[in-house]
């Protein structure tokens, strides 16, 4: 769900501990990094990033890119 996923990510999308900063990264990195998540291609240290996005579909993650890319700015 989309607040299991910003919990996940830090009120802020500051990430923390095992979880990778999202907001203001580049919005072509973002998309990659996202898409690889998604797809299980990209492995962090736990699978949070793949279970946030689980249920999002891929067609969204070019405006997920967007959001967190401006988001805090």
């Amino acid at each position: 769900s989309r607040e299991a996923g910003r919990t996940r990510l830090g009120t802020d999308l500051a990430g923390g501990k095992q979880v990778p900063r999202v907001a203001g990264q580049r919005e072509d990195y973002l998309l990659l990094a996202l898409r690889g998540f998604k797809s299980g291609q990209r492995l962090g240290y736990t699978n949070a990033m793949g279970e946030a996005l689980a249920g999002l579909p891929a067609a969204d993650l070019a405006d997920l890119a967007h959001h967190l890319a401006h988001a805090g700015r």
